[in-house]
C-alpha cells in the first residue's frame, strides 16, 4: 500500500508583494501552486492508494474564490487517482468551532473520494484501512481533552488491517521552522511525545511544524512531519521542502520527496577594512547563479562613518534576476573612552560619572534627565 503525505501549503501567503505580470496574481501564490502541481504530478505518476493532507491549506481562514479554485482543483485531480483525507489546521479554522471552513466546500459539493476531518472522527477511505482524524485543538480545548479524543478514536480501530492517525498539532521534541513565531504568540499546545509513541498506529501523519522530521524511535511507529510544501520565509533558508511517500507492507517504510522551491538568501556584510557597498557587489558577482529568482536580504553591520549606496546595491542585485531584495543596515558605534579633565576621575561620584557617560553617548535634555533619574533609583536600591 502506497500513501502520499503532505501538509502546510499556506496558499495565499505573500510577504514580498511582487505581482506576476501575466496572471496578475502574487508571485508567492504561484510558488505554492507550482509546489502543489509537483505533488499532483507525482500522484498521477506513482498511483498511490491514499493521499493524506495534514492541514493549513490556506494561509488565512477567509481565502478568496481564486485561491479556493486553485487549491480545490488540484485536490480533485488527486482524488481521481486515490482517496484524499484532509484535516483542519489552525490557519484553516475560525474561533467558532461550529463555523464552516473553506475546506468544508468539498463536503458541500459531495466531492467524490475527498474526506474532511473538521472534528475527531475515524474514516474508512479504503477497505480495511482506517484514518483517525484529529483537527487542530480548539482554543477552548485542553491538552487533556485533545488526548482523550485521540484515545477514544484509538479504542475503536482494533479490527482494521491498517491504522493511520492524521492530525495537525505540535508534539514535544519537534524542531520548529517558520511557524515558530505564530506558535509562540498563540500559546500553541504541545503534546507529550511519550504519550504519542504509545499509540498503536501503523503511521502517524502530522502537519503544523514546517520542518521535515520523524519523532518516532527506530522500533516504534513513524511520527512524521513532512514540513511545509515550499519555503515560506527566511527561517526556511537552505532547507529542502516537499512531501513524504509511505509504503505499508509487512513493515512501514517511507521517504522524503523534495520538490523545487524558491530560494531565500541572506547576505551578511561585516568588515571594518573594506567599503561595505563594494563587499555587497563582490558577493553578488561570486554568487550570481544563486541570485536568479531568489528572495534576498542583505544585512550590513558597519561603523557610523561608512556611507552605503543602497540604490546601487539593489540595482546590481536585481540585475542578476532576484525576485525581491532588501538592504538592512545596523550602525555600530565605535567604543570610545570618556575624556575626563586632568585626574578628576578619583573625585567624581557615581552620578557624575554616569552623567559624563550619557553625555558622551549623545543624550541631552529630557532624555538625559529621565535616564539620570532612573540611574539614581537603581543606585539607591543597590546601596540598601
Amino acid at each position: 500500500m502506497k500513501i502520499i503525505h503532505f501538509a502546510d501549503t499556506h496558499l495565499g501567503i505573500d510577504t514580498i508583494g511582487v505581482i506576476d505580470s501575466e496572471s496578475g496574481m502574487p508571485v508567492r501564490v504561484l510558488d505554492v501552486v507550482y509546489g502543489l502541481d509537483q505533488v499532483v504530478k507525482y500522484v498521477e505518476e506513482c498511483q498511490p492508494d491514499l493521499v493524506l493532507f495534514a492541514g493549513d491549506s490556506y494561509h488565512r481562514n477567509t481565502p478568496n474564490p481564486t485561491l479556493i479554485d486553485l487549491f480545490s482543483s488540484r485536490i480533485i485531480r488527486m482524488a481521481e487517482i486515490a482517496p484524499v483525507v484532509m484535516v483542519i489546521g489552525n490557519h484553516d479554522m475560525y474561533g467558532d468551532r461550529n463555523k464552516k471552513t473553506a475546506l468544508d466546500l468539498f463536503r458541500s459539493m459531495s466531492s467524490k473520494n475527498v474526506y474532511i476531518g473538521n472534528k475527531p472522527i475515524n474514516c474508512e477511505p479504503l477497505n480495511g484501512v482506517v484514518v483517525s482524524v484529529m483537527p487542530y485543538p480548539h482554543k477552548t480545548e485542553t491538552e487533556e481533552e485533545f488526548l482523550e479524543s485521540v484515545n477514544n478514536l484509538h479504542d475503536k480501530i482494533s479490527s482494521y488491517d491498517v491504522k493511520l492517525l492524521l492530525s495537525h498539532c505540535s508534539i514535544e521534541g519537534a524542531v520548529f521552522g517558520s511557524e515558530a513565531v505564530t506558535m509562540t504568540i498563540g500559546h500553541d499546545p504541545i503534546f507529550p511525545l511519550d504519550v504519542v509513541r504509545q499509540l498503536e498506529y501503523d503511521y502517524i501523519a502530522l502537519g503544523h511544524i514546517h520542518v521535515f522530521q520523524d519523532l518516532g524511535t527506530r522500533n516504534s511507529t513513524p511520527i512524521v512531519y513532512p514540513g511545509s510544501l515550499i519555503r515560506l520565509d527566511f527561517s526556511d533558508e537552505g532547507k529542502n521542502t516537499g512531501f513524504v511517500e509511505v509504503n505499508v507492507d509487512d513493515y512501514i517504510d517511507y521517504k522524503f520527496v523534495p520538490i523545487k522551491s524558491r530560494s531565500f538568501l541572506t547576505v551578511r556584510i561585516a568588515d571594518d577594512e573594506y567599503d561595505p557597498t563594494d563587499l555587497a557587489l563582490d558577493w553578488a558577482d561570486k554568487h550570481s547563479e544563486e541570485l536568479n529568482g531568489a528572495i534576498v536580504r542583505i544585512l550590513i553591520a558597519i561603523e557610523d562613518d561608512y556611507q552605503i549606496y543602497v540604490e546601487n546595491i539593489l540595482n546590481y542585485y536585481y540585475g542578476f534576476g532576484c525576485l525581491s531584495c532588501v538592504v538592512r543596515i545596523e550602525r555600530l558605534r565605535e567604543e570610545r573612552s570618556i575624556r575626563l579633565p586632568g585626574n578628576s576621575a578619583v573625585s567624581l561620584n557615581e552620578q557624575e560619572l554616569t552623567k559624563l557617560w550619557l553625555k558622551d553617548q549623545g543624550y541631552k535634555g529630557k532624555d538625559m534627565r529621565e535616564l539620570m533619574r532612573l540611574s539614581e533609583e537603581i543606585m539607591n536600591e543597590s546601596n540598601k
